[in-house]
């Protein structure tokens, strides 16, 4: 009977805690989600707010390939202007209205967030920076004209602080510049006017380490092009060595990265609706879980104006590679990646829906490309000009217009080589072509294909190749029964490994 009443007491005691509690919600607490939110803490007046939501786990498969549109609601109030996600991702720039410290939130998929809506004092700078020099968040800072960091000059830019530069300016970085965001209070560079467009940030033979940066409406400065896209980057960095983490380049009417002649990385970074992700000359590049999407735009529009995901020309004075890894670059108007004499690797990554190639290669060297999935593009993977020498190994390629592709649409020859081993080729309107302009014909042994599931007739029959319909998973794994399981080489499974 003790024990019966203790039972109940101490049930009685739970409930009376579990009533008595504070069941509010915090605007600044999370709510369970599959995202990662990324704003400003603060925001001055009138200033429009740059929002980041990307999936918490960087997974390349989680999302629907079409834009889905959430609705936006500020103090609880939904907006008319809606949010739009596709593969989990979305960045866009907007508009409060609010003068206010408001609570921001998009429709139950991530975190509330408080923002203080303050007339921070602003300061003017241009010129040369003298000595060591401190931008703090309590300030906004107006690049008036073009600013520059002399070699023995340092600036530090502080956690949350808010840069806003005038039509076309550029900072000149030969000293130090020190970048300290993070991911609750990033630091922002964006255009002064409200229509305007700012120039670019060149590092020339220095480093550079960037982290929790949001970068918008630069690589204006005409006079400032780079690459065969003829656009400025928003971020040059001219034989120095750097690295990015955590950096958002997205709305740019320039491309977003350009490099010449040194060693960088690329990591957690996100870039969209900017002229050209990239464009890395004589550069040793390492590119790990990063999104490229809507280059320069997802209207669906056709202009040929060489806006790839990402342009390699030419490669570092080194054996060693530059490489691609889990990375998604999916919708754009050229290539996804554009190899150009380049050494490049290519592992675990997602190109699909862009409207030329998913993987260019030409001119010289090679490209390897592994564990991909190749999809929605007008050739999948192409050896294209000159002598490129492309290695395909466990990927699946497919519903694109042309699955591999031997040959461009240049009359400039082509006397390179496929090597293709472990792939599928499924659902392209052709899988395999060989056809090269100069010589109108096909190339003799210009690709060599085993261990794949062809479905081409006049490459079902080459070494270990099967024809057949895989079944897929919905992140491209062969399901029990498929085609192609064990069929691999050292019994592995053909396609993802």
């Amino acid at each position: 009977m003790m024990n019966k009443l203790y039972n109940i007491l101490f049930l009685s005691l739970l409930v009376l805690a579990y009533c008595s509690r504070d069941n509010s919600i915090d605007p600044e607490t999370s709510f369970v989600s599959e995202y990662e939110f990324i704003t400003l803490h603060q925001m001055c007046q009138n200033c429009p707010l740059p929002v980041i939501v990307l999936p918490k786990e960087n997974d390349l498969f989680f999302g629907n390939n079409t834009k889905q549109s959430y609705s936006l609601a500020f103090n609880q109030q939904t907006s008319s202007k809606d949010f739009f996600l596709k593969k989990g991702t979305g960045c866009a720039i907007i508009e409060t209205g609010l003068q206010n410290t408001f609570t921001f939130e998009i429709e139950n998929i991530t975190e509330r967030k408080t923002i203080n809506t303050i007339t921070l004092p602003e300061k003017h700078v241009s010129g040369n920076l003298n000595g060591f020099t401190e931008w703090k968040s309590d300030t906004c800072y107006i690049v008036d004209s073009d600013l520059t960091i002399q070699t023995s000059d340092e600036l530090k830019i502080q956690e949350g602080t808010i840069v806003l530069l005038k039509n076309t300016v550029n900072l000149f970085v030969y000293g130090k510049l020190l970048i300290e965001g993070s991911k609750d209070k990033p630091v922002y560079f964006t255009a002064y006017e409200a229509n305007g467009a700012w120039g670019g940030i060149e590092y020339i033979n220095t480093t550079a380490n960037l982290s929790f940066c949001i970068f918008n409406n630069g690589g204006a400065d005409q006079e400032k092009e780079f690459g065969h896209s003829h656009s400025q980057p928003v971020l040059m960095f001219n034989e120095s060595d750097s690295a990015l983490d955590h950096c958002f380049l997205f709305d740019n009417p320039g491309k977003a990265l350009g490099t010449k002649s040194c060693t960088v990385t690329i990591d957690n970074c996100l870039i969209s609706r900017c002229d050209t992700g990239g464009e890395f000359l004589g550069s040793l590049m390492t590119i790990t879980n990063t999104r490229v999407m809507d280059m320069p735009n997802d209207d669906g529009i056709f202009v040929d104006d060489d806006n790839d995901g990402f342009y390699f020309s030419s490669h570092a004075d080194t054996d060693e590679p530059s490489r691609v890894e889990h990375c998604l670059i999916m919708t754009g108007k050229d290539d996804a990646i554009d190899h150009n004499k380049a050494k490049l690797v290519i592992n675990d990554c997602l190109l699909m829906d862009c409207m030329h190639e998913g993987l260019a290669a030409s001119n010289a060297n090679y490209a390897r490309i592994s564990n991909c999935v190749v999809s929605g593009c007008e050739q999948g993977i192409e050896a294209g000009y000159y002598e490129p020498n492309v290695f395909v190994d466990h990927c699946v390629v497919i519903n694109n217009k042309f699955g591999l592709r031997f040959g461009d649409s240049y009359d400039w020859g082509c006397n390179g080589s496929m090597q293709v081993t472990n792939t599928i080729l499924y659902n392209n309107e052709d899988n395999i072509y060989n056809f090269d302009i100069k010589k109108q014909g096909t190339v003799e042994n210009a690709i060599n294909i085993s261990y794949s599931i062809t479905n081409d007739p006049d490459y079902n029959n080459s070494p270990n190749c099967i024809s057949g319909t895989p079944l897929f998973n919905n992140q491209y794994q062969l399901l029990s029964g498929s085609p192609g399981l064990g069929s691999g080489t050292n019994n592995s499974n053909i396609g993802l490994n």
